[in-house]
C-alpha cells in the first residue's frame, strides 16, 4: 500500500510555554473539572541541567499554575502523570541528583493546587528509572522502570498506596537485560509490562517483551516478538473490551537507521490479534496511544520527514478490528517531537511534546497555530495543542 494522499486533524489552538532554556513536556491527564495537567521537565529554574516540571493549564490551554522539583547538579525528569480524583495528581520519573553518576526512580504527590505533598527517591547504586504509572483496581499504583543490576537491567514493578507507602516490588526479565517502559491493568485483573529485553551478552539486539503478572505481582506469562532487528515496545493500555493494544517502534532491516512505529493488539493471554506498522521512510519512533469511546487507538510519536532528519508530530488512527484510518504529520519551519496524548469524552485530542518553533504565527496548508504567550528566541519550548478529529479523510492507491 502507498499512501498518496493523508487528512488527519486539525489543530484548533496551540500553546507554546517555556523560559530562557529548553522544556519538554512528556505527558498529560485531563482533570474532570476541565483542566490539563502536564509532566515534563524544565531547565529554566535554576538547575540549568533540569528539574521535573508540573503544569495546569485550562482547556482553552491558558496558565493556571507550575511547580518544578528536583535536587541540585543533576536531571530529574516527569515521565507518567495519572489522576487522584478530587486530590491531586501522582507523578513518576526518574532523579539524577544522587551521587556518583547514579540514576534514581522519583515518585511525587502534588495537590490540584500545585503544591507537593510528597516525593520519594528509589532505587539501588546504579542507574534506575521510572517511566509509566499505572492504577490498579485494588487502589493502588504501579510504577514500571528498569533497575541496574551491573553491568545489565531487570525489569522494574513497584507498587504504592497514595500515601506512598510501598505494597510490593518485583523484578522480571532477570535472565537478560531488560528495560520495562510501559504497564497496565486489564479488565480480568491482570497487569501487562512491556519494553525490550535482549541476551544478557555484548552487541545483542532488543526484542519487544511482553510480560503478565497477577494483581500481586505474581507471574503468569511472557512473550518475546522480534524481527532481527531493534524493536522497541513505548505505551501498553487496555481494551474495555478486553486484552489491550501497544506501540513501539521497529527498525528496518534494509534501511539501517530506519525506523517505523508498530502497533498491534492482543488478547489477556498475549495472543497476536493484529499488527501493523507505519510510517515514512527515515526514523519514526511511537511515545504514546490513547483509546477513545468507539475503541479506536490513537498514537503519537516523532517523525523524520526528510532526508535532512528534521522531524514532525506524527498522529495516527487505527480503528479496533486493525484498520488505519490516516496518519498525518505535523509541524513548524523546525524540529517538533510528539510526547503525551489524551482523548476528552467529546473527541478532541490533546497532544504535547517539544519544539523548536521560532515565530508566533506559522501556518501551512493543514496547520494554523495561535501561539497565547511567547519565550524566549534560541529556547527549545515545551507545547500543548488541541485537535478537532472531524471531517478526515484518508485516501490509498
Amino acid at each position: 500500500m502507498v499512501i498518496v494522499a493523508h487528512a488527519g486533524p486539525i489543530p484548533e489552538i496551540i500553546r507554546i510555554y517555556g523560559g530562557r532554556d529548553d522544556e519538554l513536556s512528556k505527558d498529560l491527564i485531563l482533570t474532570h473539572d476541565g483542566r490539563i495537567l502536564t509532566t515534563g521537565w524544565t531547565e529554566s529554574h535554576g538547575d540549568t541541567l533540569g528539574d521535573l516540571q508540573v503544569m495546569a493549564m485550562g482547556l482553552a490551554c491558558d496558565s493556571m499554575w507550575s511547580m518544578t522539583a528536583g535536587g541540585t547538579g543533576g536531571l530529574e525528569k516527569g515521565k507518567e502523570i495519572v489522576l487522584l480524583p478530587g486530590e491531586g495528581v501522582l507523578v513518576a520519573g526518574y532523579t539524577e541528583s544522587v551521587p556518583n553518576d547514579h540514576r534514581q526512580g522519583y515518585l511525587l504527590r502534588i495537590g490540584l493546587d500545585g503544591n507537593l505533598v510528597w516525593s520519594q527517591q528509589l532505587g539501588g547504586t546504579g542507574r534506575d528509572g521510572f517511566f509509566d504509572l499505572a492504577p490498579l483496581a485494588d487502589g493502588t499504583f504501579l510504577a514500571v522502570g528498569d533497575y541496574q543490576v551491573d553491568p545489565y537491567r531487570d525489569g522494574w514493578l513497584y507498587c504504592f498506596t497514595a500515601s506512598g507507602d510501598f505494597v510490593w516490588q518485583r523484578f522480571v526479565g532477570t535472565d537478560r537485560d531488560t528495560r520495562l517502559f510501559t504497564a497496565c491493568q486489564l479488565v480480568d485483573g491482570s497487569i501487562i509490562c512491556a519494553g525490550w529485553s535482549r541476551p544478557a551478552l555484548p552487541g545483542t539486539i532488543p526484542d519487544i517483551h511482553l510480560f503478565a503478572l497477577t494483581e500481586s505481582g505474581d507471574p503468569l506469562w511472557d512473550r518475546i516478538f522480534g524481527t532481527g532487528e531493534q524493536d522497541i515496545a513505548r505505551r501498553v493500555r487496555p481494551l474495555a473490551t478486553g486484552g489491550f493494544v501497544m506501540t513501539g517502534e521497529s527498525e528496518l532491516p534494509e534501511d539501517e537507521g530506519a525506523e517505523q512505529i508498530v502497533i498491534a493488539r492482543f488478547q489477556a493471554d498475549g495472543t497476536l490479534v493484529w499488527g501493523l506498522a507505519c510510517g515514512n521512510e527515515w526514523l519514526d519512533q511511537a511515545s504514546d496511544l490513547a483509546i477513545d469511546q468507539d475503541h479506536a487507538v490513537y498514537v503519537v510519536g516523532t517523525s523524520e520527514v526528510n532526508a535532512e532528519h528534521e522531524t514532525d508530530v506524527m498522529l495516527i488512527r487505527v480503528t479496533l478490528s486493525g484498520e488505519l484510518t490516516w496518519f498525518s504529520t505535523h509541524g513548524s519551519d523546525a524540529d517538533d517531537l510528539g510526547r503525551g496524548i489524551v482523548i476528552d469524552p467529546f473527541g478532541r485530542l490533546f497532544v504535547t511534546g517539544q519544539t523548536h518553533h521560532r515565530f508566533a504565527i506559522h501556518r501551512t496548508d493543514n496547520f494554523i497555530a495561535r501561539v497565547l504567550d511567547s519565550y524566549l528566541p534560541g529556547s527549545q519550548p515545551a507545547f500543548l495543542s488541541s485537535f478537532d478529529d472531524a471531517g478526515i479523510e484518508f485516501r490509498r492507491r
